[in-house]
């Protein structure tokens, strides 16, 4: 695409989010207006997503069901509610856990529920090829778009959450649409006042407090409501200092206006300490001599990098936004989010041997990653005899520095200056000054889009949309991210045009089938970006079509739902060492990379969930998923893709009694010696290993006390929890090498327990 072109694309796309930013203004001007001649719509109504210590029973399929679909769904959806994260999954669990019950979804803990970062596969899609979103936010990383799971919302503050496995409509907002969205959703406050203290104590000496607070309805103040909780959560985790410490203060803040009109105020800040055990893999060797839960060491002068004292992080992240919600009369509805949030993380990590003479002289890296972003997403509706036009734009601005330095841990080390960390090694090899990079980066998104949700016979929803997807980054930096660490600038734009088209009928009031057609896009990682100023490497934004159909059924007794899917993605981003360098050899350089776009690969598959309710408080559940993964050049199945997922389980909850057995199964998947592009066969004798599945169960079991009227504590609830009920030890295969005692494991942990009492005051 020219400059020109760009330029005036640009340009359109401005006068578009003017246009719709000035209509809105309009409308929310005459609201007050509008009001007194519009019939008024309650917004009384909407459903609160309220935790209650001890619940209403609950005596059918579509309340009991741990995941379920929804009648209206044009792609194929997975919803968790509060009742299955509050019952069901650990206190210290992170939306990753949650996210986990859901059918083609795979994850693991290697140091605890929620005490380590994991990494989510969503069809076999890794991180960064889906949106993560917190009240229809998106967030993440500024450099590759992928995520940090303990690092901003953990399970306490979250009232549901929803797995979309599919692009959405037009009005889906998020960098990476097409390989689908986690979606949180907030806890509102409670229409009661209530003060609710959670006191949890489990295996690796895990303990969390979490302190809540409703004021409940405030009638002085039109209604209005608050909550707000503090949480504090630490373990010595499973891996040996594997520590982990965590604070979160969250607030919600409900206030109405007239009658159709209601402002929300929500903030959530988390500051994150944990030690990062160098290797995430054990060989294993090390797994046989220094133990399944080997992860650092206490011995400073350890020249193996296992020092905990230099392998730490420290991470800030923060959400604010205000919402608006209004209802103007005459089928008109405008919803905005005006919004920040933050990610800052300064992390010690790769002890090493190298930055002196000797053996002895012990240094490492100093890296920090920061992005501030600030954005507004605007939603306009108006319902007409035909159906219902949707319109509005996304805005997203975000900027922040990425820097990763040596250091020389030597003691009176006059390698260089004194440095957050330590000391700056200013002559450390293959580095600029000490620096391994130094930038600063600059994103900015337009998303304007329109959809009309069109009901051209009873039963029947028509959805086409368009959305016009455009990115703008720039990057600067004294240091490129690449071999030759040389000063570099980058500035490019990357648009287009997204037709999404959706069809949903109704058989029966309890059964639905629907079908949808999508293109994705996605802008490349700065790490790729930054090799487009040398010329040498031509990155180009991942693309996708994506086609899907399915059904779901909903009654009292049986909840149900299954889909298949086809993604044909194109411009697959590849990484590799530089075929030139030979491994062994004295100018062997691992930081030789090559990028460039792979033809691409395609995912296809099925999927499904059921819950079958028996009566008298039990539920039967099950879900499964059969997925395909396979690189368009070489035919090769795509790395570290689970081939199949599944989950089973009962859930009961009677007279107070709850209980739940779930079991989840990761399919088994392949792993390569060495993976060169995908666009050619692998060479002769590279070693091809399948690695066989594995399951999981877990069991909770409570009981929730209901105190008469008028008793100073309403009501009081202990839960234990016991994760791994059978104690499998399980490793995962992450790089088979010609002598097994070589080959990588991911070590999961065993089993673990978690009791909690709550109570409600």
């Amino acid at each position: 695409m020219s400059h020109t072109n760009l330029t005036t694309h640009t340009h359109r796309i401005r006068l578009l989010a003017l246009a719709l930013a000035g209509s809105a203004a309009l409308l929310i001007a005459n609201a007050r207006a509008a009001e007194q001649a519009a019939e008024p719509e309650s917004m009384g109504g909407t459903s609160r997503l309220e935790e209650v210590e001890v619940t209403a029973p609950r005596t059918s399929a579509e309340t009991m069901a741990p995941t379920s679909g929804n009648l209206e769904e044009t792609q194929p959806q997975s919803s968790i509610n509060l009742q299955t994260i509050q019952n069901s999954i650990a206190p210290t669990a992170d939306y990753a856990m949650i996210a986990n019950l859901a059918p083609s979804v795979s994850n693991s803990s290697t140091n605890g529920p929620g005490l380590n970062e994991s990494k989510v596969k969503l069809r076999g899609l890794a991180d960064g090829n889906y949106n993560v979103t917190f009240d229809g936010i998106p967030f993440g990383d500024g450099n590759d778009f992928t995520h940090h799971t303990t690092s901003y919302f953990p399970a306490k503050i979250i009232g549901k959450e929803t797995i979309d496995r599919g692009p959405g409509t037009a009005s889906t907002i998020g960098m990476a649409t097409f390989g689908g969205t986690i979606a949180m959703f907030s806890k509102d406050p409670r229409e009661t006042e209530s003060f609710v203290p959670t006191l949890s104590y489990g295996s690796y000496h895990t303990q969390l407090e979490n302190f809540e607070f409703n004021t409940g309805l405030l009638p002085k103040d039109n209604g209005a409501s608050f909550i707000g909780s503090y949480q504090y959560m630490a373990s010595n985790g499973y891996r040996t200092f594997g520590t982990l410490k965590r604070n979160t203060y969250f607030f919600k803040f409900l206030q109405p206006i007239g009658k159709n009109t209601t402002l929300t105020f929500l903030g959530t800040y988390n500051n994150i300490f944990f030690n990062n055990p160098n290797a995430s893999t054990l060989t294993y060797t090390q797994i046989m001599t220094l133990g399944r839960n080997f992860g650092q060491v206490s011995d400073p002068t350890d020249t193996n990098g296992n020092y905990y004292g230099h392998n730490y992080q420290e991470k800030h992240a923060d959400m604010e936004y205000i919402g608006l919600d209004t209802v103007i009369g005459d089928g008109w509805k405008v919803s905005d989010k005006l919004y920040t949030f933050d990610y800052n993380n300064s992390s010690h990590e790769s002890p090493n041997t190298n930055s002196g003479p000797t053996k002895k002289d012990l240094g490492g890296q100093f890296k920090v990653n920061v992005v501030r972003a600030y954005g507004d997403y605007l939603a306009i509706t108006h319902d007409d005899p035909f159906g219902t036009l949707k319109t509005g734009i996304w805005f997203d601005y975000q900027h922040g520095p990425r820097y990763n330095y040596f250091l020389d841990y030597a003691a009176g080390s006059t390698a260089g200056p004194a440095m957050p960390g330590g000391i700056l090694d200013v002559k450390h090899a293959g580095s600029n000054g000490g620096y391994a990079w130094d930038m600063h980066f600059w994103t900015n998104t337009f998303d304007p889009y329109i959809e009309y949700e069109w009901h051209p016979i009873p039963n029947l929803t028509i959805n086409p949309g368009l959305k016009d997807m455009t990115v703008v980054r720039r990057v600067w930096g004294p240091v490129n991210q690449d071999k030759e660490v040389q000063p570099f600038t980058y500035d490019e734009t990357f648009s287009q045009l997204l037709p999404l088209l959706s069809v949903n009928y109704k058989l029966k009031p309890d059964w639905s089938v629907y079908a949808q057609y999508a293109d994705g896009f996605l802008t490349p990682p700065l790490a790729f970006s930054s090799e487009l100023n040398s010329g040498l490497n031509r990155i180009k934004p991942q693309q996708t079509v994506n086609y899907q159909v399915g059904t779901v059924y909903k009654t009292g007794r049986l909840n149900a739902d299954v889909d298949a899917y086809y993604i044909d993605y194109s411009n697959l981003p590849v990484q590799y060492i530089n075929p030139a360098e030979v491994a062994g050899s004295k100018t062997y350089d691992p930081n030789d990379l090559i990028y460039y776009d792979a033809q691409g690969a395609h995912y296809y598959g099925v999927e499904g969930e059921a819950t079958f309710y028996v009566g008298q408080g039990l539920s039967l559940y099950a879900d499964g998923s059969r997925n395909y993964a396979v690189y368009k050049g070489s035919k090769r199945r795509v790395e570290n893709v689970p081939q199949t997922t599944g989950g089973f389980g009962l859930v009961y909850d009677h007279a107070g009694f709850f209980t739940s057995i779930m079991e989840k199964y990761i399919g088994q998947y392949t792993t390569y010696g060495a993976s060169p592009s995908p666009d050619v066969p692998l060479p002769p004798g590279t070693l091809t290993v399948v690695q066989g599945g594995y399951s999981l169960t877990d069991l909770s079991i409570g009981y929730g006390w209901k105190m008469p009227p008028g008793s100073f504590v309403k009501s009081v609830k202990a839960r234990l929890l016991i994760n791994d009920i059978f104690n499998r030890k399980v490793q995962l295969l992450a790089k088979p090498n010609a002598n097994p005692l070589n080959s990588t494991y991911s070590v999961l942990t065993p089993r673990d327990m978690f009791l909690t009492v709550s109570a409600e005051f």
